[in-house]
């Protein structure tokens, strides 16, 4: 009922103060122009105010407070969009509530039964006990919007009246924020997430040095530390500022260790043993993803439900190998989700984030580990309002690692 009288009161007070405008005409100009004016006025109070139509109304054009506003009201909504963006976050297993480390304990048994000899007598090695760590880093995502430049786009209608101070609108705060979003999840997922390196494997820059294609350096930039990749070979004293063209933004990068760099660490150590040698997967696939599985002792076979995680382009070539062979493993549109050969004890698990790489893992998903405090941190904005610009800040932590390299089996390709 309340919002009923709000609306008739609404209704009530246009049509007044349609008729003051109207009479206020006739009365200056003639009785024609007043009659054309209520007509004008009343036409244009049928338009709706959706306050992302047009520029007459206060809503127009979202301001400050309605970023701030959208990260808190709908920040459910932004935290699924996150998790559907940073897919690493459900492809793997998430482990939360870690400000800054997790023991992984492994528990190995050895030795075994005897014949039965009447004297107890056990072996001082019987249960050993080993493990990895599961570390987290912080991140922060920082950026700050001038909201005049706006005027100077093709939105800057939707700024709203007046170009002073205090006006720090930005256009659009929902598709602002949700952008937001998107790209912070999608590069500690894709870059972060699995190529991550942390900053230990940085050198720092020297001008002195010729740098080769793909060589890491550290640079001071804005007076803080940055993080580069080169792409071009340089010559001595060719740096970030002097040959932009020549580096590559690698800050993502630089967070923390991804799970390729760990996996490809464990397959170097040996302390991942089970390593099939089998060149470039991207031909007879099939054949080289069964190898893989096989690897595992039956007993991890009959233990657990494996995945083999791939990228997409090598599930691509692997129903191309076998599309006419595989028929009964698949779903009507010919998606493979078991490997077939596997009794159904191997799920094809391809995955964004090892785009470009030829890896082939092959594990429960219990044992690939993305450790954080909250995932929520990652789609909680912070908005903080200066003189001229609009800053908005995201933290977090993050880690990756893996619990047994006994159950894991994996190629020889990066």
């Amino acid at each position: 009922m309340g919002n009923r009288f709000k609306d008739l009161f609404t209704i009530a007070a246009g049509f007044f103060v349609i008729m003051l405008v109207a009479m206020f005409a006739s009365n200056y100009f003639n009785p024609t122009v007043g009659l054309c004016t209520g007509i004008v006025m009343f036409v244009l109070g049928l338009i709706p105010r959706t306050g992302e139509k047009g520029v007459l109304f206060d809503t127009i054009s979202p301001d400050l407070t309605a970023i701030a506003n959208y990260a808190g009201k709908y920040q459910k909504s932004l935290y699924r969009r996150m998790l559907t963006g940073m897919s690493i976050a459900s492809d793997i297993t998430l482990i939360s509530n870690i400000k800054h480390a997790l023991n992984l304990t492994k528990l190995t048994i050895n030795n075994g039964p005897k014949p039965y000899t009447g004297n107890y007598k056990s072996k001082g090695n019987d249960l050993e006990y080993s493990g990895r760590v599961l570390s987290v880093d912080a991140f922060q995502r920082d950026l700050s919007i001038h909201p005049a430049k706006y005027r100077t786009s093709y939105l800057g209608e939707e700024r709203g009246p007046g170009e002073n101070v205090e006006n720090k609108r930005i256009p659009f705060a929902q598709f602002t924020n949700e952008a937001i979003i998107d790209e912070n999840a999608t590069k500690l997922s894709n870059i972060t997430g699995w190529k991550g390196v942390g900053k230990d494997k940085f050198e720092a820059y020297d001008p002195a040095t010729a740098y080769a294609v793909g060589k890491l350096i550290s640079f001071p930039l804005d007076d803080e530390v940055n993080y580069f990749k080169v792409i071009t070979a340089t010559n001595a004293g060719e740096s970030p500022i002097t040959h932009k063209l020549k580096f590559e933004d690698a800050n993502a990068l630089a967070i923390t260790v991804g799970l390729g760099v760990r996996l490809s660490d464990g397959r170097a150590s040996t302390d991942i043993k089970k390593v099939v040698s089998t060149g470039s997967i991207l031909t007879g696939t099939y054949q080289k993803m069964k190898n893989v599985y096989r690897a595992h002792t039956d007993a991890d076979k009959a233990a657990y439900v494996m995945n083999m995680y791939c990228s997409i382009t090598a599930l691509e070539h692997l129903m191309d190998d076998y599309e006419d062979l595989v028929s009964k493993y698949t779903t009507p549109d010919g998606s493979i989700i078991y490997l077939p050969g596997t009794n159904r004890k191997c799920i094809v698990k391809p995955v964004s984030w090892m785009a470009g790489s030829e890896q082939l893992v092959c594990t429960p998903k219990s044992n690939l580990m993305m450790g954080t405090d909250l995932l929520s941190d990652m789609s909680t904005i912070g908005v903080k309002t200066n003189m001229y610009t609009v800053d908005l800040g995201i933290t977090g932590v993050l880690g990756f690692n893996y619990q047994d390299g006994d159950i894991i089996t994996m190629n020889d390709m990066d």
